[in-house]
């Protein structure tokens, strides 16, 4: 709100006025005015500058008090509600009015001076105030015209109903701190941090698990953490780990990967579902990845899933697949699908693994309500590169390795990152005083995993070399099925690729692609097979080429000829 002090005051609005009645010269004469006319024209000025404080004022007040009324949280949003409603606007038109009638009462008071009798004569030089001027004029003149003009200079308080510790209410001097309903707020929401706090240690107590609060002076937005006892203290090296969560509950213990969540998007709840059944094959392809037990798993899986959930893990295996045919490591390739996951419990998936991250900075972006603080072995740990953040927890995360949780206070995020990572440290530090875990040096760490990454890309080669057998032949006897008409015998199909130096994925898509060719061939007139395009799985147009060929292209291939045959059939009719 416009405050009264953007109003010109009383005494320089005197002034103002002064300067418009006194000339330039050193010398003028002060003349006697009519006082019945003044009376009468200040009067009216009076009459109408009170009339319009005063509805204004109430207006204004009611405004400001409907506004506040709808405000529970916090009198934070108060200026918006002014601007909302137009308060600083309608002061300024008030102003614009009072100072056009100020400009009206000059140019009358200057006519009437230049018509009226002059009566008595006063020096006023540069030695005479206009303080000293005015108080003469009090003398001398009808004491409404004082009045009048004093109140043309400004809104006063006696006239006006809204307080005027409100009128000098503005963004600049508000402060939302010393806002008694904004402190009731911030009491309120401390109270309830507590509580939620106070139902986490419950709740871990009945799943078994110890816990502790520890306080941490000048936390901020993490001003708890609760260390969780171990029933063993660890004895070997570990990897600390951090993960962000976004629920406070009995979820923070049970931490599991994409390929054991179900959304069951038909459950209009829309609750994480676990799934317990498949634990055993989950664990089993994040310790071993090897497209055997992707098949396993998967086969163990789909009758627990949606219709759509179904739609989606078949076209990940489609492109695991695919990653495996083009040279990758099933290991690899399962990596590369959990960086496409999004994050969040929402979703589900084809990989064993938990996302987490080596900077605690990091994983606070993605947990609204805290940190999970773990210290995991590195033989559990999937994808860990030195010159990486983001790395996988192999299968679900076991709760012995859960060293802490830092619940976050629901308020208004840190907007100074470089103060709340402070926050954060404080914080971890304080872990630290709580409970002694042997970790691993920054250089120990590095050949570490140097050491295993190693050892994984060995143990891949021979590897992949099977997965993408399995794969192959998958998909070949895939290709038989879907094409039955073509006539293969799967078995000569082995037989004439080993005769042949070349896998049996690729004899049998070819045997597929010449019978068409030849197909196409005989309809209508000579056509050609290179005369002819087809739209491929990403929008482009693309050759039918026997280099290149795809399960894709023979199915549009397909469509192709069928589409050639009908129309031949027309035009042949008799």
């Amino acid at each position: 709100m416009n405050s009264k002090e953007n109003f010109a005051s009383p005494q320089t609005e005197i002034k103002n006025t002064g300067k418009e009645i006194a000339p330039e010269s050193s010398e003028v004469e002060i003349v006697k005015v009519d006082s019945e006319q003044l009376e009468q024209y200040g009067n009216n000025i009076k009459s109408y500058i009170d009339q319009q404080s005063i509805d204004f004022a109430r207006e204004a007040e009611k405004k400001i008090e409907s506004s506040a009324q709808s405000i529970n949280a916090s009198n934070e949003l108060l200026d918006s509600a002014m601007v909302e409603n137009n308060i600083g606007a309608q002061l300024s038109q008030i102003q614009g009015e009072a100072d056009q009638i100020s400009s009206e009462v000059k140019q009358e008071i200057s006519e009437i001076v230049s018509e009226a009798p002059i009566e008595f004569s006063q020096k006023i030089g540069a030695d005479m105030s206009w303080e000293q001027f005015f108080e003469t004029m009090e003398k001398k003149t009808h004491p409404d015209l004082v009045q009048v003009t004093q109140e043309i200079g400004g809104l006063q308080q006696e006239s006006s109903e809204i307080p005027l510790e409100d009128q000098k209410y503005s963004e600049s001097s508000y402060n939302i701190d010393n806002d008694p309903i904004h402190l009731k707020w911030r009491e309120d929401l401390e109270v309830a941090h507590k509580m939620r706090v106070s139902e986490l240690s419950e709740i871990f107590e009945k799943a078994g698990v110890k816990s502790r609060v520890v306080e941490i002076e000048g936390g901020g937005e993490f001003s708890e953490a609760i260390i969780l006892d171990k029933k063993e203290m660890p004895t070997e090296k570990l990897v600390r780990l951090y993960r962000g969560i976004n629920h406070l509950d009995a979820s923070v213990l049970e931490q599991v990967p994409y390929a054991m969540r179900s959304m069951r998007y038909e459950n209009r709840s829309g609750k994480l579902v676990i799934l317990e059944n498949v634990r055993q094959e989950v664990d089993a392809l994040a310790k071993n990845p090897t497209y055997e037990n992707l098949l396993a798993y998967i086969d163990k899986v789909r009758v627990n899933l949606s219709p759509e959930e179904v739609r989606l893990m078949d076209d990940a295996l489609i492109t695991i697949e695919d990653g495996i045919l083009n040279g990758y490591s099933t290991r690899k390739v399962l990596n590369f699908e959990q960086i496409k996951h999004g994050g969040g419990v929402g979703d589900s998936g084809l990989t064993p693994y938990i996302s987490a991250s080596v900077d605690s900075r990091e994983a606070a972006d993605y947990g609204k309500e805290g940190l999970i603080v773990m210290d995991v072995p590195l033989s559990e740990v999937e994808d860990f590169r030195t010159d990486g953040i983001e790395v996988n927890i192999k299968g679900a995360l076991d709760k012995k390795y859960i060293t802490a949780i830092l619940p976050r206070k629901r308020r208004k995020a840190e907007d100074d990152k470089e103060k709340r990572n402070q926050q954060i440290h404080q914080a971890l530090q304080k872990v630290c005083e709580s409970v002694d875990i042997p970790l691993y040096d920054d250089e120990t760490m590095r050949l570490e995993c140097e050491k295993k990454l190693a050892e994984d890309t060995e143990s891949d080669k021979h590897q992949w070399e099977k997965d993408v057998d399995a794969v192959r032949q998958k998909r070949a006897s895939g290709l038989v099925k879907e094409f039955p008409e073509v006539k293969i015998d799967f078995q000569e199909a082995q037989q004439d690729s080993i005769e042949q130096k070349i896998d049996v994925y690729t004899k049998v898509k070819m045997d597929i692609f010449d019978q068409y060719k030849a197909n196409l061939e005989k309809i209508g007139r000579k056509r050609k097979i290179d005369d002819h395009e087809f739209k491929s799985d990403y929008e482009e147009y693309k050759k039918f080429d026997r280099e290149k060929i795809t399960d894709t292209m023979l199915i549009k291939l397909r469509e192709l000829i069928q589409r050639l045959e009908k129309r031949e059939e027309e035009i042949n009719k008799p």
